[in-house]
């Protein structure tokens, strides 16, 4: 009889320990199964940004062979070739461009950046895109002849003579270039540089042109894919390790070389389990190998998600079981003593059925014929193999249905807003081309005035519009933990800030704030920059009181007048009354009960204060009560 109910208890631990076993292989399996799919997706993002950096370098390509650009640069190249001098009218005219400030257009400057074909590349480049998709793809586009004199640009470049350039010799050498990602100082933009000669019909070399590509606009596109989870992040990193695009707040081409994920991505991809921070994450990773003729610089596309959301169901079945498995050997040690032999079948039964369910088998049942102790027993044998195989059946089946209908509405809402606003700026833009015309042949000033002021409404709407696709995304992502002074960084990287200091006390301060907080640092500074004058100087720090944090912008310019300091955080139907960049930003604070308000003093400055409320602030280097 010991003999039996030691075997009963060794049974019963059997099952247990296979149920375990089962529940760590299942919890590795999703594991790989989630690491060999995010590799596919990161090798498919890879890929699709190649493609897309191609596809664009290929469209600047394809314009410097059009008829406009090469008719162009030959009688520009005439013009040069009559002269007696061209180096020295280059060197006069560079000396002259330099030398010329930034806020100042002289003629010789405006007849290059104004001509038929800087207006051309400025309505294809920057202005189609702009208006179609809402975002900045090409950060500038230049056209020189062939003795590297500027013909065209799109907007003021650093210097007049490009023969002097890299790229500018790099095109003379194949039909498309494209360079590693870089800063471009004339059009202030992060991206790639796309570099074609410009040929005649005879297939000679006449010039050459590069355009920048914007990254941040490539990132944008691929980020738009759906990652799978809600913890998903997606990272773009230079082979030697600089930050190019993350879908959390990030610097960029900051070097983060030194990263253990970084240092984890060794071959062409692959996928592995790191700490980021203080969660634990799945990573998967892929290089880009470019596109066609395109061969990519070998950046690195990172994908990854948080182990307690994918293996979340692995780990709770493991819980159950364990605590199912340790009932099941209370329960066997009472009733051990009064096992006997007729119990060897039904005990055998249960030992083939845990078998079974160890491999996978999840609808195994015991028969139950008996009210003793092993039919009791075998009853909860079941009730555990139906609750185990109901969550497995029914979870994700769920999680499927309801994450589909919530895209489903999400995505209808979306194209119907798109197309609206897409709709109606085209129809603004027509309604612009009319009154240009009807403005222009008006010989009534009481007239013309009228038109003007209709003019200026048709801009307010299409100010309006745009900004509704700002809005639309504040509240779509979770809110989440964003670190002040990258977020400052981050805001202010595409700004003017000629002539302004930038000062900022941010260290180790923390908020939990919507993701788009970035853009509420953004808007405060432009508006600043926009309204304040005579703004030279701008700062950023924060005091901690019984009320909670206080974040501080303060500018130097002309104030904000006392009657609009209520009402500047307010969205008026009124045209250009109130900016829509601070309704915004008052919008996506208050998401996490965040505040902000003005109080500054008139002539002396303006002065934004963000008031974070206990419990939405922390400090990662300690905790300081002020700065």
């Amino acid at each position: 009889m010991v003999r039996l109910g030691a075997g009963f208890i060794t049974l019963l631990l059997m099952l247990a320990s296979l149920a375990l076993y089962s529940s760590v292989t299942s919890r590795n399996a999703i594991a790989e199964g989630v690491g060999l799919a995010s590799e596919a997706i990161a090798d498919s993002l890879s890929e699709s940004m190649d493609n897309m950096i191609y596809l664009k370098g290929h469209e600047v390509a394809t314009m410097m062979s059009s008829f406009e650009v090469v008719e162009w640069v030959s009688e520009s190249n005439a013009a040069f070739d009559a002269m007696e001098d061209p180096q020295g009218y280059i060197d006069q005219m560079d000396e002259n461009w330099t030398l010329t400030p930034l806020d100042v257009v002289p003629e010789f400057m405006e007849a290059v950046l104004e001509n038929d074909l800087s207006l051309l590349l400025r309505d294809r480049f920057l202005e189609h895109y702009v208006l179609k998709h809402g975002m900045e793809v090409f950060g500038e586009v230049i056209v020189t002849n062939k003795y590297g004199a500027l013909v065209a640009a799109t907007g003021r470049t650093t210097d007049f003579r490009q023969d002097d350039e890299s790229w500018w010799h790099s095109a003379q050498e194949a039909e498309l270039v494209i360079d590693d990602i870089l800063y471009d100082e004339s059009s202030a933009t992060y991206g790639v540089c796309a570099c074609t000669p410009v040929r005649d019909g005879a297939g000679e070399t006449i010039g050459a042109a590069k355009a920048m590509i914007n990254m941040l606009s490539v990132a944008k596109d691929i980020e738009l894919t759906d990652l799978g989870y809600e913890t998903s992040e997606l990272k773009v990193v230079t082979s030697d390790g600089r930050m190019i695009f993350a879908s959390r707040a990030y610097v960029i081409l900051q070097n983060v070389s030194s990263s253990s994920f970084f240092q984890h991505a060794v071959g062409e991809r692959g996928h592995f389990s790191d700490r980021e921070g203080e969660t634990d994450r799945l990573f998967s990773f892929a290089t880009s190998t470019g596109y066609l003729e395109y061969e990519g610089h070998g950046w690195l596309v990172f994908l990854s998600h948080a182990e307690d959301e994918v293996l979340g169901p692995a780990t709770e079945l493991q819980t159950r079981i364990l605590t199912v498995a340790a009932l099941g050997l209370v329960l066997g040690a009472v009733i051990a003593a009064a096992l006997s032999r007729s119990i060897t079948g039904p005990i055998s039964a249960l030992e083939a059925a845990t078998r079974g369910m160890a491999r996978g088998e999840l609808s195994q049942r015991i028969t139950v014929t008996r009210e003793d102790e092993l039919g009791r027993l075998a009853k909860s044998f079941n009730d555990m193999a139906s609750e185990l195989e109901l969550s497995y059946s029914g979870l994700e089946e769920k999680v499927k249905e309801r994450t589909a209908d919530l895209e489903n509405v999400n995505k209808r809402l979306s194209v119907l807003s798109s197309i609206t606003r897409h709709d109606a700026l085209n129809q603004m833009t027509v309604q612009r081309g009319w009154l240009g015309m009807a403005m222009e042949v008006s010989k009534d000033p009481v007239v013309g005035d009228y038109l003007s002021k209709v003019e200026g409404t048709t801009d307010n709407l299409a100010s309006f519009f745009q900004f509704t696709s700002q809005y639309e995304e504040v509240g779509i992502n979770k809110p989440e933990w964003v670190e002040v002074r990258e977020a400052f960084v981050s805001a202010t990287a595409g700004l003017d800030l000629t002539g302004t200091e930038l000062s900022s006390r941010l260290e180790g301060v923390e908020v939990f704030a919507d993701p788009m907080f970035p853009k509420v640092l953004h808007n405060i500074v432009s508006n600043s920059l926009k309204h304040g004058q005579t703004v030279t100087a701008i700062s950023l720090s924060y005091s901690e009181g019984p009320d909670g944090l206080t974040i501080v912008m303060v500018d130097n310019g002309v104030g904000v007048p006392t009657e609009r300091k209520e009402t500047i955080f307010q969205r008026s139907l009124v045209p250009g009354k109130h900016s829509h960049g601070l309704f915004l930003s008052a919008e996506i604070l208050g998401i996490t009960n965040i505040s902000i308000r003005e109080t500054g003093v008139v002539g002396e400055g303006a002065r934004f204060e963000i008031l974070v409320p206990e419990g939405k602030y922390r400090f990662v280097d300690g905790s300081p009560s002020e700065t």
